[in-house]
């Protein structure tokens, strides 16, 4: 295999390790009984191990560290929120007066494909333009290195195709160091679902399958 591959696997399996979960989906189930055949125990969804053990519930989809710099966040294993509120991000309601109309706003999205984030007033811009014409933003945080990232992006560029009515933003965290530090990024791929300046959800899965249920979910 080429070395590059090889980086690619090796990343895919960090993910797994720290990310346990993702084994129970039917796309990985030969991954996972290769494991088994090995003897190793992989934790169930709902918090019991397959070999009779039990262990706490583990909410994966929860993995910003809130106090953490973020230098530590992201090469720290995943932790779980204590459940915070959606977070406000304090886009301008849509009134009358507003100079930018929905119709301005549109022009400054571009329908079925992904835009990429390259600074906090970047994504505030786009996050704005989004709420203004009433469209679900997903926000998508990977990077250059990431091995489950080159395994989820094609489908995240495809998805964004599929549904030209939802904005698809992408942000690499070396690029934009001080985005991935303001939302707590501790694990990549790491996406979040924002609407009407609102996070309503978050998700962190290299599932295409798994991605596109949350996009309909709130689209």
């Amino acid at each position: 295999m080429e070395a590059e591959r090889i980086q690619a696997l090796k990343g895919f399996v960090d993910f797994c390790k720290l990310n346990p979960h993702v084994l129970h989906t039917p796309t990985l189930s030969f991954f996972k009984s290769f494991l088994q055949s090995f003897g190793a125990r992989i934790p169930a969804i709902g918090g019991s191990s397959n070999d009779g053990d039990d262990h706490e519930d583990e909410k994966p989809s929860a993995s910003r560290k809130r106090d953490a710099p973020m230098e530590d966040t992201l090469n720290k294993d995943i932790v779980e929120s204590d459940n915070d509120p959606p977070r406000k991000l304090g886009c301008v309601e849509v009134t009358e007066d507003d100079q930018l109309s929905k119709a301005t706003a549109l022009e400054a999205l571009a329908e079925g494909e992904v835009i990429l984030i390259h600074s906090g007033s970047d994504l505030d811009e786009k996050l704005d333009a989004a709420s203004k014409a009433s469209r679900l933003s997903v926000l998508y945080f990977t990077a250059t290195w990431c091995g489950p990232c080159r395994y989820v992006g094609p489908a995240f560029t495809s998805l964004a195709a599929k549904y030209p009515k939802v904005v698809f933003l992408k942000v690499d965290i070396d690029e934009a160091r001080q985005v991935a530090f303001e939302w707590k990024i501790s694990s990549i791929p790491t996406f979040f679902f924002i609407r009407n300046g609102e996070e309503v959800d978050q998700l962190v899965t290299v599932d295409k399958n798994v991605l596109e249920q949350k996009i309909a979910q709130h689209a």
